[in-house]
């Protein structure tokens, strides 16, 4: 979505009872969500929460050997 159309935030608000999934992946190239990419995590992040989203997601991560690893930082730096 983000290059495709980019403005994640305001269509997550915008559109938030359309969606009911939510893949997660680094730009560009499906990297982990770190600053090293171009979209911004935690503000992301905490967009969709903001929604009252509360059902599973899937996220791509084609750089780290440990996923896990990846998402907790990702999450840590949103603070949830």
């Amino acid at each position: 979505m983000q290059i495709m159309e980019g403005d994640l935030i305001r269509t997550i608000e915008t559109h938030s009872s359309l969606i009911n999934h939510y893949h997660t992946a680094g730009v560009p190239g499906r990297a982990d969500l770190d600053a090293d990419q171009e979209i911004n995590y935690p503000a992301v992040l905490r967009a969709i929460i903001r929604t009252g989203y509360t059902d599973l997601s899937v996220t791509s991560s084609f750089r780290r050997v440990n996923l896990l690893a990846a998402l907790k930082a990702a999450f840590d730096v949103a603070n949830l």
